[in-house]
């Protein structure tokens, strides 16, 4: 998608860590969800645990 001057525009999602899943099962999620798109990047926001609480993913 572009946008009225002919740049892309960037897409962006965040994908909350549901309650009760394990670190693993949250970053197959991510990965899954992201195997059809074409992103940019992905970066994990970590709590005071250093567990990932959410993915956030800028895409087309």
């Amino acid at each position: 998608m572009q946008n009225k001057n002919g740049g892309l525009i960037m897409n962006t999602k965040i994908i909350k860590r549901r309650e009760g899943e394990s670190q693993n099962e949250f970053e197959m999620r991510v990965d899954v969800l992201l195997a059809d798109v074409d992103f940019l990047s992905v970066s994990f926001q970590t709590d005071e645990n250093g567990e990932s609480k959410e993915a956030k993913v800028l895409y087309f």
